[in-house]
């Protein structure tokens, strides 16, 4: 015959109920950060982009600007 421990029950419920949470938010946690990351990355490569464009034009100007002179 089995002993059956209401206390015993309750706490082990508790506690597994507390790992779960702990986990979801762990996994959640996770998650928000790599996909942070990746924006993150994808921003500093679209920042590069525009910066080299713009060192481009200002080449272009300045090319421009030696022709208007002369």
């Amino acid at each position: 015959m089995k002993i059956y421990d209401k206390e015993m029950y309750k706490m082990e419920n508790s506690v597994r109920n507390a790992v779960i949470i702990i986990l979801i938010f762990v996994i959640s946690f996770l998650a928000g950060v790599f996909s942070r990351n990746i924006e993150v990355s994808q921003k500093d490569e679209q920042i590069m982009e525009q910066q080299q464009e713009i060192n481009n034009l200002k080449k272009e100007m300045e090319s421009l600007q030696g022709n208007f002179v002369e």
